[in-house]
């Protein structure tokens, strides 16, 4: 297995394979090298495409339509040691990232790359409301609660978000 660091794209057209790509997406060269991508989401309502850069510790937004070597766009870095996860609201103002080498959840407001420390302490912890290398997030739909995968801890830990 090679461990390549891309993204590829595919026209809805064509059956999902593996195998089968029908544009290959470089990001080298363009100050864009994603180095250790680990987690993605996309935005239901605009199709923004959002990226975990691991290694270089931020998160990438990509909208649809852009030039996949030059379009990304740096929407999260302040502070990230390690991040793997990525959700986004609905209405795109707010991102929360597993930052999993601060055991902490960092919430960002977009367009400003200023992060607070939205769940954990930065510091290891098993008990209530601390984290261990988080791993995983997802909202629920009302966007009331933050489930946070809590790898180290092994469990999944509910935080209420009190507005975004």
């Amino acid at each position: 297995m090679s461990h390549e660091k891309n993204i590829r794209k595919k026209p809805k057209r064509f059956p999902v394979s593996p195998n089968s790509v029908s544009q290959y997406l470089n990001f080298l060269g363009d100050g864009i090298t994603i180095n250790g991508a680990a987690g993605i989401f996309v935005a239901s309502s605009s199709g923004n495409l959002y990226v975990v850069d691991n290694n270089n510790n931020r998160v990438l937004r990509w909208s649809p339509g852009a030039n996949p070597s030059t379009g990304g766009v740096l929407v999260a870095s302040d502070t990230l040691n390690g991040p793997l996860a990525v959700v986004v609201t609905a209405n795109e103002q707010t991102l929360f990232v597993a930052d999993s080498n601060s055991n902490s959840v960092k919430k960002f407001t977009l367009g400003t790359n200023s992060a607070t420390i939205f769940a954990g302490n930065g510091t290891v912890g098993s008990g209530p409301y601390q984290l261990n290398g988080p791993t995983g997030l997802a909202l629920d739909s009302t966007e009331q609660y933050l489930y946070v995968v809590d790898g180290n801890n092994n469990r999944i830990q509910r935080f209420f978000i009190p507005s975004c």
